[in-house]
């Protein structure tokens, strides 16, 4: 059986990467087919259209090639594992790697007991009827199942927490206000003596503008309490200033390093220019960002003082009503 190339089947290919596409495959209305990573990102553009025609994708109704996705389906294709090297259709390759391939890489069932052992299905068996994990005496099951109970929690609670946080910002970004702003900060390490809200600063950014305003953001590393926060200063302050902030991991982050959202509400004015601090991180992440020379961040700015939008600010404007009506207080 001929393996299947994009060069055999160009039909089939993405019209964008140029490869067979994974899952599913959409289509223009004039058929020019694209994989469903490409078609999202092309839906991001400010005016989304097919790459081959230019036509406009109607993004509420994508239209979905039934045909050509059946026909990749049935393409051969060999199983990547060399040891294997069975022919197969590209539609049973994920059932075949998921449970059939023997040279399929797998761990010990007993792994949650402590077993490091991982290999081949092959082996698999072999290795279990003789794993001394299995026979472990009750104390140690006993603790193994309380650790991985606590580790649970633990997880749940910072999945909870994370939740709550983007929850919070879809609340701030639903409610009225005057104008919103998103700016990516880099920081950098400062000099030992520099401090913020009472406590030596870890990084600090340049100054920066938004809502009309110049500000800076720091950061604290609480090296006794393995925590890392951000804290959000007002340069200037010609009036109080009602707003909201969250803080969000920039798009340069160390590999594996997990920041949560951080948020605040706060009115700024001459004798309150500097926020509390928004935890950011803790344990192992906050050390590793400690060690850090510079961080990126992005910060959000909510402007929630009464009045009129500013101009050019429609995010929020019911565009069905009578013009700006009703925003005065």
């Amino acid at each position: 059986l001929r393996l299947a190339d994009e060069d055999s089947h160009p039909h089939l290919c993405c019209s964008v990467c140029l490869s067979f596409p994974e899952a599913e495959v959409l289509q223009c209305c004039a058929g020019h087919i694209v994989c469903g990573g490409c078609y999202e990102r092309v839906c991001h553009e400010e005016k989304p259209s097919c790459p081959s025609c230019r036509e406009a994708l109607d993004l509420f109704k994508p239209i979905r090639n039934m045909l050509a996705e059946r026909s990749i389906a049935m393409l051969p294709i060999r199983c990547p594992n060399d040891e294997c090297g069975r022919m197969l259709t590209r539609g049973g390759l994920p059932t075949h790697l998921a449970d059939e391939c023997a040279y399929r890489r797998v761990a010990c069932k007993y792994s949650p007991l402590g077993c490091k052992w991982e290999g081949v299905a092959g082996e698999l068996a072999a290795h279990e009827d003789r794993c001394k994990k299995a026979e472990a005496p009750g104390w140690k099951l006993l603790k193994r199942v309380v650790e991985r109970e606590a580790a649970q929690r633990s997880a749940h609670a910072a999945a909870l927490t994370a939740a709550r946080e983007g929850q919070r910002v879809v609340e701030m970004l639903s409610s009225r206000c005057k104008n919103v702003e998103f700016t990516n900060v880099v920081l950098h390490r400062c000099s030992a003596h520099e401090h913020v809200a009472g406590r030596p600063a870890h990084c600090v950014s340049a100054t920066f503008h938004a809502l009309g305003f110049r500000w800076k953001l720091y950061t604290l590393s609480e090296h006794t309490e393995r925590r890392f926060s951000a804290v959000l200063q007002l340069r200037e302050s010609r009036a109080p200033l009602r707003t909201d902030a969250f803080i969000l991991p920039g798009h340069v982050m160390p590999e594996g390093v997990q920041l949560r959202i951080g948020t605040l509400a706060r009115t700024f004015d001459s004798r309150h220019k500097t926020s509390e601090p928004v935890l950011l991180a803790e344990g192992g992440a906050a050390e590793q960002l400690d060690a850090l020379e510079s961080v990126t961040l992005r910060v959000g700015l909510i402007d929630r003082r009464a009045g009129r939008p500013d101009p050019g600010f429609l995010g929020q404007l019911n565009m069905g009503g009578g013009g700006l009506d009703g925003w005065d207080e």
